[in-house]
C-alpha cells in the first residue's frame, strides 16, 4: 500500500522544504489542502513542484470556515455561499491529477441534517461527476448526519474519507468502517487521547491499532487507498526523524491490515 502525509502538518516551514523531506522519507503521496494562506506556495505551484520531485497528490482537502459551516444544512444565504465556494474549489482542483476531494459538512454536535443540505450536496456531485472527482464526506461530529447523507444519496462519486482520530474523539464506538467500508476511498490517520483533536501520529493516543487495521482490511478499495497521515506539529518539533518515525507507524499499520486480509 502507498503511504501519504498531509502537506499542512506544520506551519511556518517553507513548502518546498517540507516536500523535499517527504520525498527523502519515502512517502508516495502528499495530501494537499485548498489552504493558500497556510503554505508558502499557492496550490498550483505546490502541484508543479510535486510533479517535479515525483510525488503524487490524489487527495485534496477542502477549505472551510468552522464558524459558519453548519449553515450548509440551512435555507439561507450563508449556506448558498458555502455551496458556491465548494463548487469553485471543485473547479479549481479539476485542473490537477487528483481523484478525491475531502469535505467538511458540519462544525459541532447536534446538527440537524435537512433535505436542503442534501440538495446542495447533490448539485455539488453533479459538478464533481463532470471531472470524475469523488466528493469524500469526512466523519465528523454526528453519526446521524453521516448516516443521513449515505441513506439518502446514491451516487458513484459520493465516497467517504474515514478519519480515525475524529471517530476516537467525536464519535467513540461508532465503528464507521464496519458500516461504510464500501464507500471509503481515502483515510486520515492520526491519534489522540479521546479528549482533544490532537492530530498526533498513530501510537501516541488511545486508538486501538489492531481494531483500526481490522476495519481498514474490510474496505473494498483497500489496495487503492493511500495510508495517509494527517498529523500536526509545531515548527520546533518538525524534522526528518519525525517523518521517518511516522512512516514506521504506517508500515506497521500496513502489516496489521495484511494480517487481517489473510
Amino acid at each position: 500500500m502507498k503511504k501519504g502525509i498531509n502537506l499542512y502538518l506544520v506551519k511556518e516551514v517553507d513548502t518546498k522544504e517540507k516536500i523535499d523531506l517527504f520525498k527523502q522519507a519515502n512517502y508516495d503521496e502528499v495530501m494537499l489542502g485548498v489552504y493558500d494562506k497556510v503554505e508558502t506556495l499557492p496550490l498550483e505551484d505546490e502541484v508543479e513542484y510535486l510533479d517535479k520531485v515525483g510525488l503524487k497528490y490524489s487527495v485534496i482537502h477542502d477549505s472551510y470556515n468552522d464558524k459558519v459551516l453548519n449553515n450548509f444544512w440551512l435555507d439561507n444565504e450563508v449556506g448558498d455561499e458555502i455551496e458556491e465556494d465548494l463548487k469553485n474549489q471543485i473547479l479549481k482542483i479539476s485542473k490537477f491529477n487528483t481523484k478525491n476531494f475531502v469535505i467538511h459538512h458540519e462544525s459541532c454536535k447536534g446538527v440537524e441534517p435537512t433535505e436542503i443540505g442534501l440538495e446542495r450536496l447533490r448539485r455539488l456531485l453533479k459538478v464533481a461527476e463532470e471531472f470524475d472527482i469523488n466528493i469524500c464526506v469526512e466523519n465528523l461530529y454526528n453519526e446521524n448526519t453521516f448516516a443521513y447523507i449515505f441513506d439518502n444519496i446514491k451516487h458513484k462519486n459520493l465516497k467517504m474519507c474515514f478519519d480515525c482520530g475524529h471517530e476516537n474523539f467525536l464519535c467513540p464506538g461508532a465503528n464507521f468502517l464496519d458500516k461504510y467500508y464500501d464507500y471509503v476511498t481515502c483515510v486520515h490517520l492520526h491519534d489522540n487521547l479521546g479528549i482533544l483533536d490532537d492530530h498526533k501520529m498513530l501510537g501516541f493516543g488511545t486508538i486501538d491499532l489492531d481494531n483500526l487495521a481490522r476495519g481498514l482490511s474490510k474496505c473494498k478499495e483497500i489496495d487503492n487507498i493511500i495510508l495517509t497521515s494527517e498529523i500536526k506539529y509545531i515548527k520546533e518539533e518538525f524534522n526528518f526523524e519525525l517523518l521517518q518515525k511516522n512512516m514506521n507507524t504506517l508500515i506497521e499499520l500496513e502489516k496489521k491490515i495484511n494480517e487481517y486480509r489473510k
